[in-house]
């Protein structure tokens, strides 16, 4: 994908604030999958078990190698800005937007006369506030959960970066293909959510040296997080309500990183709902190259593995006549 499909694709999530069919159409349309999908992985016990069972495991972005990752900012200074004209209409004892305080008072569970006077006779502690919205962004980091695709399987910067300097495999998927994504076609996937009710989408990462504006965002999921740690009541529809407001917002927390990455030709599988636990799902890779430095017993290893994966090609990387990277399929016995 072009850097301009790529901004492109930003420009028009950026301004999308529904689910309804035309708006997520348009968002596909403006970034259809690639042909194939790769992941860079290094030799290890980990790496080796879940190519052997078709595993991808989520993880969040506080756990990636990139501080940046999820490249985006909590803006303290609009709420002092807000706050300063919101306050007047409390003190000249406007009327006009009450039935909307009470509503936020009960959001709160509060009395809203309680909840009147507190806003027109409180200065709120910004400093207070700041340190609790960069806990905030942590929080956001924690709780957002992806895998990291990439378009090209001869990516130099990936196999130095992710498999070891040449000495790892990448596994390359095509998700045009039903049978690549094994989630919902076993007896055991029955009760699974990712299976049924939250397969994830793949959308391409956009690379910006401008931070992206969070702060309403951070602020809905803080406001929820603090009522339900209060044990205040909310009901699931005002909840939605509440989260419905932003849209998109996930998506456009998660497929941002600075600029200086650009060269991954990152794409990011989101897993839509979400909560601190990890989790996984199960797809099978139609390739894997093993890497131009890799030890003979590592690609035995390798090889083992993805024959109990059930991959049908295997290739090895090589240096071509053009003294460009390629790759080649390997004989090994089936």
């Amino acid at each position: 994908m072009s850097k301009v499909d790529r901004q492109h694709f930003w420009n028009l999530l950026c301004n999308t604030h529904d689910n309804l069919p035309q708006s997520v159409n348009a968002l596909t349309s403006a970034a259809p999958y690639p042909e194939t999908l790769c992941r860079y992985r290094s030799v290890n016990e980990n790496s080796l078990k879940q190519l052997q069972d078709n595993i991808l495991w989520f993880s969040s972005a506080d756990y990636y190698d990139d501080p940046f990752d999820t490249y985006f900012q909590i803006n303290t200074d609009r709420f002092k800005d807000i706050y300063d004209c919101i306050r007047p209409i409390f003190d000249a004892d406007n009327t006009s937007l009450d039935g909307h305080i009470d509503t936020m008072a009960t959001l709160f569970g509060i009395v809203p006369d309680t909840f009147k006077a507190g806003l027109s006779n409180t200065t709120p502690d910004f400093q207070k506030m700041d340190r609790l919205l960069k806990d905030m962004r942590e929080a956001v980091r924690r709780t957002l959960f992806s895998i990291c695709f990439c378009e090209n399987p001869l990516n130099e910067t990936l196999w130095i970066k992710y498999a070891k300097n040449y000495h790892g495999f990448v596994l390359i998927y095509d998700f045009s293909q039903r049978e690549t994504v094994i989630c919902g076609t076993e007896e055991k996937c029955r009760n699974c959510n990712t299976a049924y009710i939250e397969m994830p989408f793949i959308y391409p990462v956009y690379y910006s040296n401008s931070r992206y504006d969070a702060t309403n965002y951070a602020l809905s999921l803080y406001v929820v997080d603090m009522a339900l740690g209060k044990g205040i009541n909310i009901p699931q529809s005002t909840i939605d309500l509440i989260m419905a407001q932003n849209m998109w917002e996930a998506e456009r927390v998660t497929l941002i990183k600075k600029k200086c990455h650009e060269n991954d030709e990152e794409w990011r599988m989101i897993r839509p709902r979400m909560h601190g636990m990890r989790t996984f799902i199960k797809a099978r890779p139609q390739k894997i190259i093993l890497g131009l430095r890799m030890p003979e017993y590592e690609r035995r290893l390798v090889i083992s593995a993805a024959k109990v994966a059930g991959i049908q090609e295997i290739h090895e990387m090589y240096i071509n006549d053009s003294d460009e990277l390629d790759s080649r399929p390997i004989n090994y016995i089936k």
